[in-house]
């Protein structure tokens, strides 16, 4: 399942440290704070659990992380202005980006 994943969060080194959780679950940056990632149920529970853990480590007042489940078909369909990117990369339906 697609997940949009998007925080904010004020430590430098909390938000590099999010940020290294999410790409090794193999999760792609789509903007500074807003991943994407087709996670599935035990890999979303895992991450979930370790990012909880990292925010509760000298948790800030404003801190925020929000997982949002988005249909495949959806995401595919989605409309982009500014600098693009393949959502089929990002879902595993296409392997190689030709430039």
């Amino acid at each position: 399942m697609a997940y949009l994943i998007c925080y904010d969060i004020t430590s430098n080194r909390k938000r590099a440290k999010v940020a290294g959780l999410l790409k090794r679950a193999g999760c792609v940056r789509i903007q500074k704070s807003v991943f994407v990632g087709d996670l599935y149920k035990n890999s979303l529970s895992s991450l979930q659990k370790d990012l909880q853990q990292l925010l509760q480590k000298r948790p800030a007042p404003n801190d925020n992380l929000f997982f949002l489940k988005v249909h495949r078909d959806a995401f595919l369909h989605l409309t982009q202005f500014g600098r693009n990117f393949d959502p089929r990369l990002v879902l595993g339906r296409e392997k190689v980006l030709i430039l």
